[in-house]
């Protein structure tokens, strides 16, 4: 199975533009985070497995909407994709859209630079840009332990400024829980930002 890069993302959803073009059933206005994002940002340069859709935005008033289930059409085109690009058949994954908090517990600046693009007239997608994935790298690499989340982080670069207002914005709306803040502590003496750690650790007692 191919595994994702920056190339395989756009031919993929341009194939899945168009397939949804033949159906003509309506259009769909994806919201993507993870690696996919991260790529189309060119932040990264490592494969992905799956593009992570975490939601889907109404075409005519761009509300937030929840992307779990994906619509079958959708996710019948998707498997058209995944037999013509020889991708993983899950490749358009909207399972993170379960797991993840509720949207609207982000800071106001989390949706504010999505990176917009269109796949013909049927599929536009809004992928997550770097202020949004310092706050989604910033809580999965405190929530789970992997290593591509730290590599992730590294390649955000986050400054002292993103770095302290990520990490309060974790403890004061509670998105994390009191068990976790030794790790959150750990993470930001790993991303080099030592000094913060004393207003951190006051703000956590």
């Amino acid at each position: 199975m191919a595994e994702l890069d920056q190339n395989i993302v756009h031919e993929s959803l341009t194939l899945l533009g168009e397939l949804l073009g033949g159906r003509r059933e309506r259009a769909l206005h994806l919201v993507v985070s993870g690696g996919a994002a991260l790529l189309a940002a060119e932040i990264i340069s490592r494969t992905t497995n799956d593009v992570d859709v975490i939601a889907m935005r109404g075409e005519v008033d761009g509300d937030i909407v929840d992307a779990y289930p994906l619509p079958e059409f959708l996710k019948e085109c998707a498997r058209e994709v995944a037999e013509e690009k020889r991708l993983r058949p899950g490749w358009l994954n909207a399972a993170t859209a379960l797991l993840m908090i509720d949207l609207r517990r982000f800071p106001s600046d989390f949706l504010g630079d999505l990176i917009e693009r269109s796949y013909g007239e049927w599929l536009r997608v809004s992928f997550i840009g770097r202020s949004g994935q310092i706050y989604l790298k910033f809580y999965a690499a405190v929530a789970r332990s992997e290593a591509r989340d730290l590599g992730d982080l590294r390649a955000l670069a986050p400054n002292a400024t993103e770095a302290e207002r990520t990490a309060r914005w974790l403890i004061e709306e509670e998105v994390i829980s009191k068990g976790q803040y030794p790790r959150l502590i750990e993470l930001l003496r790993n991303l080099g930002h030592h000094d913060l750690v004393p207003r951190i650790k006051a703000l956590a007692e």
